[in-house]
């Protein structure tokens, strides 16, 4: 099951206000998913900070993730703007494709003013273990914040990729701000890679 799944649904804080996710995923079977943002769902503040946090219980088989951002949009809307935008996942289970945090089908992470974006996956399982997946036009922007983005893949098999920059997906600050990536593949196979 996910912990906390908003579908077509928006958050919106305007002011200082902060908004702070913790979602669990399930302990059984697959698909066990911490926080997902469908499509259409937003989750926006004027000058606060943003923080999700989605984790899997380890006993979750194949197709578990953290965080998963999927057609939906995070972001701080005040030029003023100082507080972080922070998403941290973890995948939990043996089996494959259990991701930290994956961003998909044109989902939007942006940050105006000075606030930084900083995005930590971290995948696990046997296979396809992805820290972080950005990807289908998937994009995080920032002005004058920093964007930092921290991917350890997963500890068995193949393909456990630190963090992964797929179709179309983009890392953009306009500003004064500077883009960080930080990837660690895992894994005892072959196609480990940091950052791909």
């Amino acid at each position: 099951f996910t912990g906390i799944d908003m579908f077509r649904s928006t958050v919106t804080v305007l002011g200082s206000g902060e908004v702070a996710m913790t979602g669990e995923g399930g302990s059984t079977g697959n698909f066990n998913r911490g926080i997902v943002l469908r499509t259409g769902s937003t989750i926006e503040t004027e000058n606060g900070g943003i923080s999700l946090t989605g984790v899997v219980q380890g006993t979750n088989a194949s197709y578990g993730s953290g965080v998963t951002l999927l057609g939906s949009t995070v972001a701080q809307t005040g030029a003023a703007a100082s507080g972080a935008i922070v998403i941290d996942g973890s995948g939990g289970g043996s089996g494959i494709y259990n991701t930290g945090v994956t961003m998909d089908a044109g989902s939007t992470v942006t940050a105006l003013g000075t606030t930084t974006i900083d995005i930590d996956g971290t995948g696990v399982g046997n296979g396809y273990g992805y820290g972080v997946v950005i990807d289908r036009g998937s994009t995080l922007s920032a002005v004058n914040g920093e964007v930092a983005v921290d991917g350890t893949g997963g500890a068995g098999g193949n393909f456990n990729i630190g963090i992964s920059l797929e179709v179309k997906s983009s890392l953009t600050v306009t500003g004064t701000g500077g883009i960080t990536l930080t990837g660690e593949g895992g894994g005892t196979g072959v196609f480990n890679t940091g950052v791909a």
